[in-house]
This record gives C-alpha cells, sequence and structure tokens, in this order.
C-alpha cells in the first residue's frame, strides 16, 4: 500500500490543474492551502502576457470549494508584474480569474447553484452575500458573452 504525500492529495482534492501544494494548517477561517503556481514566468492578470516582475505582494487567500464542512482557502503572495499595455497588475494564477478572491471552481458551482435555486439558498450554501453572488453571476455571463 502506498503512503499518501499530502501535496499530491491536496492537489487531487482541489481539482486545480497549474499549482503546487506547499503546505496546509488549520486556522480559524477554515483550512488554509499553501499554493505556487507551477508557472515560473510572472503573466499579467488582464492579458496573460509574460511580463518582468515588479515586486510582490501580501499573502491573498482565495475561497475555494469547501472540504466537508470546513471552509477551504488557498494563500498565495502573487508577485506584481509591469504589462506595457496594462501596466503595473497582479500576475495571473491558475485557479482564479483577475481581480477575484474566489477560485473558478467556486465560482462555477455559485453560478450553477443560481441557475437551480433562489439566490438567498445560493447564500446560505456557499457562506457569501447577496452581493458576492451577482458579482459571480455577472462575471461568469461576460465569460461565456466574450467565448461567442
Amino acid at each position: 500500500m502506498e503512503r499518501l504525500d499530502m501535496g499530491k492529495l491536496f492537489e487531487h482534492l482541489l481539482g486545480v490543474r497549474d499549482l503546487s501544494v506547499c503546505g496546509a494548517s488549520f486556522e480559524p477561517q477554515g483550512v488554509v492551502v499553501d499554493v505556487e503556481p507551477r508557472q515560473r514566468e510572472a503573466r499579467c492578470g488582464v492579458c496573460g502576457r509574460v511580463c518582468p516582475c515588479y515586486d510582490s505582494c501580501p499573502p491573498r487567500l482565495w475561497r475555494h470549494l469547501a472540504l466537508g464542512q470546513e471552509p477551504l482557502w488557498l494563500r498565495h503572495a502573487p508577485r506584481r508584474v509591469e504589462c506595457p499595455q496594462h501596466g503595473v497588475r497582479v500576475e495571473r494564477v491558475p485557479w482564479a480569474e483577475h481581480d477575484s478572491r474566489f477560485t473558478r471552481e467556486f465560482e462555477e458551482r455559485v453560478a450553477w447553484l443560481a441557475q437551480r435555486m433562489d439566490k438567498s439558498t445560493t447564500c446560505r450554501l456557499m457562506g457569501i452575500n447577496w452581493r458576492t453572488v451577482g458579482t459571480i453571476i455577472e462575471r461568469a455571463v461576460e465569460q461565456r458573452l466574450d467565448a461567442h
């Protein structure tokens, strides 16, 4: 029987490609998983262009789908890049859209639930407020319209 590597376990449980798990801890807000993008070069958060690093930001948290009844957060200290087109921006991370504090998987779940149940129930189930549900729905619709 093979012993589980905790980093590989969390990578598998998170379901997010292109990230490495550095550690995990129980904290007051829930389970916090420290992650790093696998990509070495920094990319503009808006356009995805490879850009030179400007400096680093303090660690940020992104809300992910719960692990059982425990809220799950990804923590990373993103770099800021200097994009010739967009100026100084926070680098692109593989688990979230630019300017979002939620992972793509979390936002996809919220958008899916919002199609199938009322907004109040979605808020209670996901532990977020009305405005956040509305923002996530707007982003999901915009992404799908841009794809066509």
